[in-house]
């Protein structure tokens, strides 16, 4: 089954698939695996790249969630 996000391509060495995620997907699975957000950034609103990253990479969002603590 093909969901949004799903992306297929034929390379050289095969196939490629990849799924990109929604934001919201990301948030949910971040629950359900019982961890909790602490942060979320593009890469582009934490630092200024080169004009060479900037032209052969897209911008990425790091995530940073940790465990909760047991009371």
């Amino acid at each position: 089954m093909i969901e949004f996000g799903d992306r297929f391509d034929q390379t050289p060495n095969g196939k490629l698939y990849l799924h990109v995620p929604e934001i919201s997907e990301v948030k949910k699975d971040l629950v359900e695996a019982g961890l909790k957000l602490e942060w979320d950034k593009l890469r582009s609103s934490i630092t200024d790249e080169s004009e060479l990253v900037k032209k052969y990479s897209d911008d990425c969002r790091f995530w940073v969630a940790r465990k909760p603590e047991k009371n």
